[in-house]
């Protein structure tokens, strides 16, 4: 049974004053984004990411807006990107709060800043597959057709400089199961094979760089939030935190903006809210 259309029409105000109280948040945070980024137009565009993902989500926008900023901050501070399409970083909502996820890709891209070229693919039981530590020899030669593939054996990750083979990690299908068993990360089902590479990646960068100012370091610290369910970042939220006052007004540092109103009969908040900037209010679809 469709929904009738006086609730279309509450959801759809709904969806639209909670977008408007995101862009405003994340408004407020655009100086702090912009310093870390070093510009003012990379932070937008990391911005119009977040509220594209915003408004694909309905789960996302019931987030608190602070974790989806805390969550824009973190990608920020990682050079990483929150467009679907290069599967770099993710928006992930986990109960009320927004978790960010970083992919494999997000893995590889860190990776290659520090001179490695990192490749992973999982291993079928239909396939030739070789792995020695000592020497380090890693051989595959994966089988096209799935039909012929088998059951999952395990997911190797390696790192090459130039074209010589670093070093390599195996994570058994065992070992891929504890972790999602243990994961609070609710990536696991949503990308169950995008996870089971960047578990054997994130295992391979932490023998790559383990040392502290490596440029991985934040990302290992972040990548361990995600996987205990997300928690506060204490250096991220000394920027993006806020309180409500009792004006029902909302305190970022130098700046203040109205609360989205708590019912949805009157108008736009005021400080208005294009709906052709990212998605068509009647639809609920993003724009092109």
């Amino acid at each position: 049974m469709s929904p009738k259309p006086k609730q279309q029409s509450l959801a759809v105000q709904v969806g639209r004053d909670q977008m408007a109280t995101l862009k405003s948040y994340l408004e407020a945070r655009n100086e702090d984004i912009a310093t870390v980024l070093g510009g003012h137009r990379e932070a937008k565009r990391l911005v119009a990411s977040a509220m594209i993902c915003a408004a694909q989500s309905p789960q996302l926008r019931q987030c608190t807006p602070v974790s989806i900023a805390r969550c824009v901050m973190q990608a920020a501070v990682l050079g990483l990107d929150l467009s679907s399409g290069l599967g770099e970083a993710h928006l992930v909502p986990f109960k009320n709060a927004c978790t960010l996820i970083v992919g494999y890709r997000g893995w590889q891209r860190k990776a290659s800043e520090i001179g490695y070229n990192v490749v992973s693919e999982p291993v079928f039981e239909g396939e030739a597959f070789n792995y020695t530590k000592v020497p380090l020899v890693l051989t595959h030669t994966p089988v096209l057709r799935e039909s012929d593939r088998g059951e999952l054996v395990g997911v190797y990750a390696a790192a090459f400089r130039g074209s010589e083979l670093y070093r390599a990690e195996w994570v058994t299908s065992e070992d891929i199961a504890k972790a999602q068993k243990m994961s609070k990360s609710p990536a696991w089902q949503t990308w169950p094979n995008r996870m089971r590479r960047k578990l054997a990646i994130s295992r391979l960068c932490r023998e790559l760089s383990p040392q502290r100012g490596s440029g991985l370091e934040k990302l290992v610290q972040i990548d361990e939030a995600s996987e205990a369910g997300g928690r506060p970042d204490p250096v991220i939220d000394r920027t993006v935190d806020i309180e409500i006052k009792p004006d029902n007004t909302l305190d970022a540092g130098s700046h203040s903006f109205h609360e989205a109103p708590k019912t949805y009969d009157d108008d736009l908040p005021p400080w208005g809210f294009d709906d052709s900037e990212v998605y068509d209010a009647e639809t609920g679809e993003v724009k092109k």
